[in-house]
């Protein structure tokens, strides 16, 4: 069966052709005619715009005699090696896969706290504006506050130097009253009205 046209099947291990020729012990191109006429069964791929053709491990495998040769049963160790050796890789590409998974993780959770960082920076920077605005207030308040003293005090000068005024004025006009109530001869101050000898 010939299966060059499609990619490898799933499960079914494979073994590069330079690899299977070796094993074989036949020249590559003759292993790469013997998949492409489906003599053995293998396929090829596309690497880096280059067709690589690969040869399923069963197919070598095979015994090709009735009688088992010790080179079949070195044939058969390989394959094993093989085996053991791509579910190795395997194992190692589903590691770098877990720890790419790992990375990606790291590096979200790194862009979500530098987001909340500059989220709480910003917080900060308009709390520190706030704050200043408030201690502009509070200064202009305590500005008002002592205008308002200043005034206060003001006015108080002015009731007291009004109440000076209204008291020098009563106290004139008490002289006033004096001098209006007292008679110009003084012999009138007598009760016969004649002085005192």
């Amino acid at each position: 069966m010939n299966s060059s046209s499609s990619g490898a099947q799933p499960g079914r291990p494979t073994v590069p052709l330079s690899q299977a020729a070796k094993i074989l012990g036949k020249d590559w191109r003759t292993v790469k005619k013997l998949v492409e006429a489906g003599a053995i069964e293998g396929g090829s791929h596309l690497v880096a715009k280059r067709r690589t053709y690969y040869v399923y491990a069963d197919q070598l495998a095979q015994p090709r005699t009735g009688v088992r040769s010790g080179h079949d049963r070195g044939l058969a160790d390989t394959i094993a090696d093989l085996q053991r050796e791509l579910e190795l890789s395997r194992a190692a590409e589903a590691r770098a896969h877990e720890a790419e998974a790992q990375a990606r993780a790291v590096a979200a959770s790194a862009q979500e706290t530098n987001r909340l960082l500059q989220a709480n920076q910003a917080i900060l920077l308009g709390a520190v504006k706030d704050f200043q605005q408030a201690s502009d207030s509070t200064a202009g308040l305590v500005d008002d506050y002592r205008a308002l003293t200043d005034r206060h005090w003001s006015i108080a000068n002015q009731y007291r130097s009004s109440a000076s005024s209204f008291a020098q004025a009563a106290d004139n006009f008490q002289s006033i009253l004096g001098h209006m109530l007292t008679p110009d001869d003084i012999s009138s101050l007598t009760s016969d009205g004649r002085a005192d000898e």
